[in-house]
């Protein structure tokens, strides 16, 4: 479970990183930032699904 609540706090942080790289852009167009956005999202989905399921069979 410790190692559960560690993983977790490293994604949290992970996500914070991420936000800031999307926030970070301001001279970028609307859709170039949209998609970028939407592709980190993807990412980070799948990243914490992978996270998950390593935890649940580990």
């Amino acid at each position: 479970m410790r190692a559960f609540h560690k993983r977790f706090i490293f994604l949290l942080i992970y996500l914070k990183k991420i936000k800031q790289m999307i926030a970070s852009p301001p001279n970028v167009s609307s859709f170039q930032k949209e998609y970028k956005r939407q592709t980190q999202m993807k990412i980070t989905v799948n990243y914490v699904r992978c996270e998950l399921l390593s935890v649940i069979y580990s």
